[in-house]
């Protein structure tokens, strides 16, 4: 598809078949943004894209982007705490990279916080060294 012809907020299937959207589109180069994953990545501007209505994908696809895929957050946030070395923003970033579409319009903060009050519930010890970074240890 020819570069004047793409729409910036429009939904595109790549050569591979994942669903984007276009962000913007320059004279080389255009910025997409995947419906899965919400990563961002650019192609160049030949790279063959087909309108996803064509595809009779376009009304799964505005769904997706309504309603992503939630993952739980507490199997990211448990395996940081108890592999320690972080501060508490370190985690909260981690988890919105790793998780980003799960992490939107969720307060990732406030998750960290109930996982370290279910670890010490269950028995964990948490502890702070000089720098902030977190651990929890197990007490047996």
């Amino acid at each position: 598809m020819s570069a004047h012809k793409l729409k910036p907020g429009g939904c595109y299937i790549t050569a591979t078949g994942v669903p984007v959207q276009i962000i913007s589109v320059t004279n080389n180069m255009i910025l997409l943004k995947s419906l899965q994953s919400d990563n961002r990545f650019s192609v160049s501007v030949g790279y063959p894209l087909r309108v996803a209505k064509e595809d009779g994908v376009g009304t799964t696809l505005q769904s997706q982007r309504s309603e992503p895929s939630l993952k739980p957050l507490a199997p990211l946030i448990d395996a940081m705490l108890l592999k320690g070395g972080m501060t508490m923003r370190g985690i909260v970033r981690e988890v919105k990279r790793k998780a980003s579409a799960s992490s939107k319009n969720r307060d990732v903060p406030s998750n960290v916080r109930v996982r370290l009050y279910w670890l010490k519930r269950r028995g964990y010890r948490i502890e702070r060294d000089a720098m902030g970074c977190l651990r929890a240890i197990n007490k047996e």
